[in-house]
């Protein structure tokens, strides 16, 4: 039984898609260190500065992005499944 077990837990391993996870977690180390640098800069400075715009920028971008893929993959599915 443990065999068998273990073959299903190697084709999740398999199949999983890891590149979401990993998108977020680059999009989260990408606007904390983007909001560190505006939080300094606009103490240091008093201006708000341009890391605002790329942090918007960033977002929109991968919020775009995201449900560009969402789109794609849901069409896939149908094809698929038709």
């Amino acid at each position: 039984m443990n065999i068998k077990n273990e073959k299903k837990d190697e084709k999740k391993d398999e199949n999983y898609d890891y590149i979401p996870e990993a998108s977020r977690f680059t999009l989260a180390i990408l606007l904390a260190t983007l909001l560190i640098w505006a939080i300094y800069d606009s103490f240091k400075t008093g201006n708000t500065g341009f890391q605002w715009t790329l942090v918007s920028g960033t977002i929109i971008v991968y919020i775009l992005t995201k449900q560009y893929l969402i789109r794609k993959n849901s069409k896939k599915r149908k094809k698929n499944n038709e």
